[in-house]
């Protein structure tokens, strides 16, 4: 179970120009620059963003909205994408090396040629805050999920929903 952060569920809107100085604040924090921070993107809207070829190394950004965004080429290496919405997300070629999956909404994800050695993508639980709610376990959804050419080596898959088509004309049943 992951309870989110107070930040997360306060957190506003930022705009895409906060979102590429969060970024750029993260590639100097990547190369231990002064002025460089930990990208926190966690539980923004980021869908439909372009983020291709971005070094995006243990960033945060568990419970985001990335529907449909472009991060092909992308190094999201033991990144947290803890319960984030990957659903259409070109990953093509991305490395996803012990990248934290779990929970994560990954339906019809192109991962082709993507690299996802000791990727986490087990169920996981999501809190939000509120004392009322219950939490909610969400397991690894990567049906109808391009994983042609991609390296799952060491990836710990348990659980996840792999229906549909997974790699080159393979098929797996339900």
């Amino acid at each position: 179970y992951r309870k989110l952060p107070a930040s997360v569920t306060d957190k506003k809107s930022m705009t895409p120009q906060d979102i590429l100085a969060t970024i750029e604040e993260h590639q100097a924090w990547l190369q231990r620059k002064s002025g460089g921070k930990r990208a926190d993107l966690s539980g923004l809207n980021l869908s439909g963003f372009t983020l291709t070829g971005y070094t995006l190394k243990s960033a945060k950004i568990s419970g985001a909205n990335l529907k449909e965004a472009d991060m092909s080429g992308a190094d999201l290496s033991y990144a947290d994408l803890f319960c984030a919405n990957l659903d259409s997300a070109n990953l093509e070629n991305a490395t996803l090396v012990r990248a934290d999956l779990r929970g994560a909404h990954m339906r019809g994800v192109n991962f082709s040629g993507a690299n996802l050695k000791e990727a986490d993508m087990r169920g996981g639980a999501l809190i939000s805050g509120n004392a009322t709610s219950r939490p909610s376990f969400l397991p690894a959804n990567l049906a109808r999920s391009d994983l042609d050419r991609a390296s799952l080596e060491k990836a710990n898959m348990s659980g996840a929903d792999l229906t549909g088509k997974i790699a080159g004309n393979d098929e797996v049943g339900q």
